[in-house]
Formats: C-alpha cells, structure tokens, sequence
C-alpha cells in the first residue's frame, strides 16, 4: 500500500526503527483481540502505533484564543485580508475595511488559496492541488463507548477503495456521534473558479466507496452512513506540507499550508 508520502508497512517499519518509536505488527487475529471493532479481511497485516491519535480541533483552538488573550493579543476574526507587505524591520496587514496592522513579522496560512496567494503577493511558484474530498460518519450498533477514542485507535488502510491508490482513513468517536471515515485523495480537483462556488454536500460515488470498507471493516456499525460531508484537501506534489520563509530581505514572513 501506500500511505501518502511514506509507502507501505514495510516503509513504516523502517522509519518507526530509525527514529525510536513505539510500534508493532498485529495479524488479523491479534488485532481483533486488541481491538475488537476492526473484523479486518483475511490475510490483513496491521502496524499499531501507540502514539498516533487525533488533535481536538474544537478544544485546541479554543485553548489558542485563550492564550492568545492572555498575551493580549488582538484577534480579527472573519476578516478579509488584501495584502501582505514586508518593510525592512515590519510587515504591514491590510484588512478590506481599509485597516492596516503592522508587526514585526507574520504568519500566511491561506489554506486552499496557498498557490494564488503565493503568487499575487510574494511572486512565489508553490504548486497545489486542491480537492474536494468526501467523509462519512457512521453510527454504532451499539454501545458507542467501544467505538469511542479512549478505545479505539485512529487508522489507516490501504484496501482497495476502487477510486484510488491511496486507501482509506478513519477517527473514532470524538465529538460527533459516530466513526468518520473517508476514501482517501479521491475527490474532485477544483480550480479556483469552482473553489469559489463548492458546496458541502458529498459525492455519492465516495459515500458508496465509504460504505465498502465499513462493509468489509467494521460489522458493529451501521450499513448507511448518519452524515456525509465534503472537506477541501490542499495538496503539494510529494504530500508534504509547507512551512518556509517568504525569500527576501526585510522582515520575516513565514508561508504555510498543504
């Protein structure tokens, strides 16, 4: 299989080995007796990694806001930002109100607009691919607890999604009431035009493609999933993210997304 950049478990066993992490090789068997919601196909091999998990995205940037606050930070939420300017020793924020922030430095983390912002305000080539992906939630049959992310890990496969090369995803039970689970990179590609006009609705195709690996994966949820959702997917050629300085003198700016 291959898992983004890193290749299959072969590849991530190398890695794990190299860099010291906790890991270990579970057959089918062995992985129902560890967690008795994967009832995985025949001849599936699975690599258990005790560190992975899911960031609480809700929690975290609840906590950001609070320290942000703390540090008196003026924050300007939902506000249309027109460009970005870099002095010798500051950067200057322009807002659409026409308000201009000035600062020592900035961070740029426009998301699906990283290439075009890239390109109309530092003149930098950062080539994306931006998707429309779809994720489905699916409810247990019973006790949701068992499904709950005290009691199940965060996966990956790389059984054939019949869309793409790139498996499946899936989050146990954090906030919303059921087990998310996605076919991975297998979404629409969007130009900029339609990055402007997408709705939130779910491809029926990848609902369809969700639902064979709930199937094949996990006989204590529901057949159908409760909700699907599309989400964008910014992606950079080798799947890598981006965190680097805007080349050039003056103040620093740092660029980040993918």
């Amino acid at each position: 299989g291959n898992y983004d950049s890193h290749g299959g478990l072969d590849d991530l066993t190398k890695i794990y080995r190299k860099r010291g992490l906790a890991h270990e090789k579970l057959s089918r068997k062995k992985l129902k007796e560890r967690f008795p919601q994967f009832s995985a196909p025949k001849n599936t091999t699975a690599l258990y990694q005790p560190d992975f998990g899911v960031l609480f995205a809700d929690v975290a940037m609840a906590r950001a806001y609070e320290l942000a606050r703390k540090l008196k930070v003026d924050v300007r939420e939902g506000s249309d930002v027109v460009s970005v300017k870099r002095r010798a020793d500051s950067v200057e924020v322009r807002l659409g109100n026409k308000e201009r922030i000035v600062g020592r430095s900035c961070i740029v983390a426009p998301g699906a607009w990283l290439t075009s912002i890239a390109k109309k305000w530092f003149n930098l080539h950062v080539p994306t691919t931006v998707t429309r992906e779809t994720v489905s939630y699916f409810k247990p049959k019973g006790s949701k607890a068992v499904y709950g992310y005290k009691r199940m890990p965060v996966f990956i496969s790389d059984l054939n999604n019949g869309l793409g090369d790139l498996g499946y995803y899936g989050i146990p039970i954090v906030k919303t009431q059921g087990v998310k689970v996605a076919a991975h990179h297998v979404g629409q590609t969007l130009d900029e035009k339609a990055l402007r006009s997408h709705d939130h609705q779910g491809d029926p195709s990848i609902i369809e493609a969700n639902q064979r690996f709930v199937a094949s994966f996990f006989p204590g949820l529901e057949a159908t999933p409760f909700r699907s959702e599309s989400c964008l997917y910014t992606t950079t050629p080798d799947y890598h993210y981006v965190l680097d300085k805007v080349p050039g003198a003056g103040a620093p700016i740092i660029l980040a997304g993918g």
